[in-house]
């Protein structure tokens, strides 16, 4: 069944599953006796069951091995009270190759209508099969564990001499002889082979092949139990015996694609299985080969694979799960929030599609809904480790270190040596002040791993730590670290090739952390002054757009940074000495100095402060819409705003035939426009200067990579090179300068100011200067830069907008306040300044500044 199909069975709607199914019938010639079986069931469920009946008969009609359509067929016929007629359906199935699995299930129906009269059918069982209801599919086993439902009948010696003599004499072993003693000698075979004893099995099947080396399913078995101990030469040599005895055994050539993947020889292993489903696509061939896409991170096959999976085998929670896996993995959310659900309609318990399906309203930014899932998990599974880790992760995400701590520690506490969870566990510790505890993680995962990026982040700890009791207005994170370091830093470099790496590591570590910080610590009334209007600014901030987790903690920085820049600008107003001292970057820096304290994880740095190599080379932005297979949650929104512009500017950049242009005019997607350009490229958008006439500057670079397997990278780029930082600090020298004087004035015109604060918001977020972290200082500095001319704004950013990509996908700042107008539509005047304690004299040091952020 198709998604939508599958969905509604699952949930009992079975009339909007059969106009789905019957549409896709009509609409579909493949797949078609599957479909008409999937029909059939849910006409049966409807108690249609003449309709059932028919679905059945046209469905073995197009494929006679279907032996599900014989099973639903049969049932049916059962339910009319029509047994005579049913046990012949059922016969009549035994009779074709199939699945096993669906095989053991019509052969225990056939025991139940024969109970009354073993003689007569020459079927005799110890044991009262039990009645099951019709399901929607039957779960494909795994290839390793093929013929396990056989294995299951004959778990008593009884049972299993008269199956074995039952298959051996109606010939329905798959690729046995038709001969009653070899193929009980098969079927034994197989039996050891599934319960473990692979030594017996592969004896047993070497004697059959030593008197006669043409029988395919002794191989397979051979193969099979020498995979199942590890040998895959050995197996793959067997699966290929049994090719070179019958180029179509689709078997032989999935059993081989299955070894060959072990083997790590993907390549080969596609080859084997796309062989298998040429000749006959079986459900779990196309999982198998999917699994195999998968790890090559070609989710766009493989989630056409695991479709086709639950196509032929809806019950197959494993495929429904890896479809999921898959349709995140290219951002669709929607869709893998409909796998995922399949999966656990079909497992409740299902402890890693738990964790899946949580991931994806973690990638929504839903920190409610993710929540919710884990929770419900805790209640069947209390002690769930991968529970309390996604629970950390996702405190840390929404700003609650403490809380994150505690979800990880019990994490740590099954899994101690788990090195990622306790880095975060570590940075969670430095972020709140308990740096004792910090070192104790860090030094942890150093002993273990020397070249772990906890190493750039445990000498922050020590400049955190060793300045405490420093002035806020004094902590320079960029002053203090050497350039290489800073450097090394962001791009996450093994910390021992670096030239300072002894210099660094000189420092002395056992005796540090003698200073700590009062988690209880009470500030008085005017901190709480100063608390409420952050949180009101703070909130402010928040995105409304998927992929962006509500944080507290940021929520808390931004709102004390733009409380910091408005008292600060107010002060600089009135004073002539300091308006020639405070440039724009002295402004900008006061929100940068709160981003880099307020997250240690992050590496928040001005570019023009890396080494001067690689200022000069460019170092820069990058965010991906596009990646690879992934359209990029949180980006992917502005994906044809850019594409619109990337068009455009190639006509101007890129010399191209007039039939070419016209086929770029024409490209919907990015696939199409490398088809016409051929290799990897970019261009450069526009940013217009309002200081300077006629002149335009460098904007950002729209990108398309070629990135394997089958993907592209379409992404902005954005270097900080020394002629694009001169560019970029002219205009903002004269803004500024036009900014400070207009807002200065007695008699202020709030219009000029207010375009003035568009502009240098337009022209920062095309600048990109800082390492990372430029947009949340963007955001932070229109709050700050309004709340210094006493107006507060009490909008909040419109669903779906982003304002640094409004900005960089605009070439002049007038088309970017059209977009942003919503901030003065609610924008109050207020005086609230004046009342208001100096945040510098409430919040002095370092310390103070952790202690107020735990607040939040």
């Amino acid at each position: 069944m198709n998604l939508e199909a599958n969905f509604s069975f699952i949930n009992k709607k079975y009339s909007n599953a059969l106009k789905q199914l019957t549409k896709t019938i009509k609409e579909n010639d493949t797949n078609k006796s599957i479909l008409l079986s999937n029909r059939a069931l849910v006409n049966y469920k409807m108690e249609l069951y003449k309709r059932s009946i028919n679905d059945c008969i046209e469905s073995i009609n197009e494929d006679p091995s279907n032996l599900r359509a014989y099973l639903i067929h049969g049932k049916t016929l059962i339910k009319l009270n029509r047994k005579d007629e049913a046990k012949q359906i059922f016969e009549t199935g035994l009779t074709q190759m199939g699945d096993i699995k669906i095989f053991a299930k019509i052969y225990q129906k056939l025991l139940l209508l024969s109970q009354k009269d073993d003689s007569k059918n020459n079927i005799s069982t110890n044991q009262k099969p039990k009645e099951d209801s019709v399901q929607i599919e039957f779960e494909k086993p795994k290839i390793e564990d093929i013929n396990q439902n056989l294995s299951s009948l004959m778990e008593k010696e009884n049972s299993r001499k008269t199956v074995i003599d039952f298959v051996a004499q109606k010939g329905i072993i798959n690729h046995g002889t038709g001969k009653k003693q070899i193929d009980s000698q098969i079927a034994t075979g197989y039996y050891h082979v599934n319960t473990g004893n692979y030594a017996l099995g592969i004896e047993i099947f070497t004697d059959l092949l030593q008197k006669n080396d043409k029988v395919i399913a002794a191989y397979l078995g051979r193969g099979t139990a020498f995979a199942l101990l590890g040998d895959l030469e050995s197996a793959v040599n067997n699966f290929t015996k049994a090719i070179e005895i019958d180029n179509n055994c689709d078997e032989a050539w999935k059993r081989r694609g299955v070894s060959q993947n072990a083997r790590g020889e993907m390549t080969e292993a596609i080859k084997d299985l796309t062989k298998a489903i040429e000749i006959k696509g079986t459900a779990d061939t196309y999982y198998q080969r999917g699994l195999v896409y998968h790890k090559q991170l070609n989710y766009r096959r493989a989630g056409y694979d695991f479709q086709q999976t639950v196509t032929r085998e809806p019950q197959h929670k494993l495929a429904w799960n890896f479809l999921g896996l898959s349709l995140l993995a290219m951002g669709d959310t929607e869709n893998a929030t409909i796998a995922y659900q399949n999966a656990l309609v079909q497992d409740s318990k299902f402890k890693e599609c738990y964790i899946n399906y949580a991931q994806v309203y973690r990638e929504l930014g839903e920190a409610e809904k993710v929540e919710n899932i884990l929770q419900k998990l805790l209640v069947f599974e209390p002690n769930y480790s991968r529970a309390y880790q996604m629970l950390g992760y996702l405190n840390h995400g929404t700003g609650n270190h403490a809380q994150a701590i505690q979800y990880l520690s019990v994490f740590l506490s099954q899994d101690p040596e788990n090195i990622e969870s306790r880095h975060w566990r570590a940075v969670c510790y430095q972020a709140i002040g308990k740096y004792l505890s910090a070192f104790n993680d860090y030094s942890f995962i150093l002993l273990k791993d020397p070249n772990h990026i906890s190493w750039y982040q445990l000498y922050s700890l020590y400049y955190y730590h060793e300045n405490l009791d420093t002035a806020i207005t004094d902590i320079n994170l960029d002053k203090y670290f050497d350039p290489l370091f800073k450097e090394a830093w962001c791009k996450r470099m093994n910390p021992q090739s670096l030239e300072i790496y002894s210099k660094y590591n000189s420092k002395t570590k056992e005796n540090c952390f003698k200073n700590w910080i009062d988690q209880n610590f009470s500030f008085d009334q005017n901190f709480e002054k100063i608390f409420e209007l952050a949180k009101i600014i703070g909130k402010k901030i928040q995105l409304k757009t998927p992929g962006f987790l509500s944080n507290k903690r940021q929520q808390a920085m931004a709102g004390l940074a733009a409380i910091e820049m408005a008292q600060t600008l107010s002060q600089i107003y009135k004073n002539d000495k300091k308006k020639i001292d405070f440039n724009w970057r002295d402004f900008f820096h006061i929100g940068v100095r709160w981003r880099q304290i307020s997250e240690p994880l992050d590496p928040v740095f001005w570019v023009d402060m890396l080494t001067e190599k690689q200022f000069n080379e460019g170092f820069g932005s990058h965010t991906p819409i596009i990646s690879g297979q992934c359209k990029v949650i949180r980006y992917y929104p502005y994906f044809q705003l850019s594409f619109d512009i990337l068009k455009k500017e190639i006509a101007k950049q890129i010399n191209l035939s007039p039939q070419e242009q016209k086929l770029v005019e024409k490209a919907k997607n990015v696939v199409d426009i490398y088809s016409i350009i051929k290799k990897d490229f970019w261009i450069v958008t526009e940013c217009k200067s309002t200081t300077r006439e006629n002149h335009i500057m460098e904007g950002t670079r729209l990108t398309i990579q070629w990135k394997p397997p089958e993907g592209f990278e379409y992404s902005i780029r954005t270097p900080g090179t020394p002629s694009r930082w001169e560019d970029y600090t002219l205009e903002f020298n004269e803004i500024w300068r036009i900014f400070i004087e207009e807002a200065s004035k007695k008699e202020r015109n709030f219009a000029k100011l207010n375009q003035l604060i568009h502009n240098l918001i337009f022209y920062w977020f095309n600048f990109m200067p800082l390492s990372r972290g430029t947009a949340v200082i963007g955001y932070i500095s229109i709050f700050g830069l309004y709340l210094s001319l006493n107006y507060l704004v009490r909008s909040e950013i419109p669903k779906g907008q982003q304002m640094d990509w409004e900005a960089i996908l605009h070439s002049n700042p007038s088309d970017f306040s059209s977009v942003i107008n919503w901030i003065t539509q609610d924008i109050e005047s207020t005086n609230i300044l004046d009342s208001l304690p100096l945040l510098i004299n409430v919040i002095p040091t370092l310390r103070h500044l952790i202690i107020a952020l735990n607040k939040f």
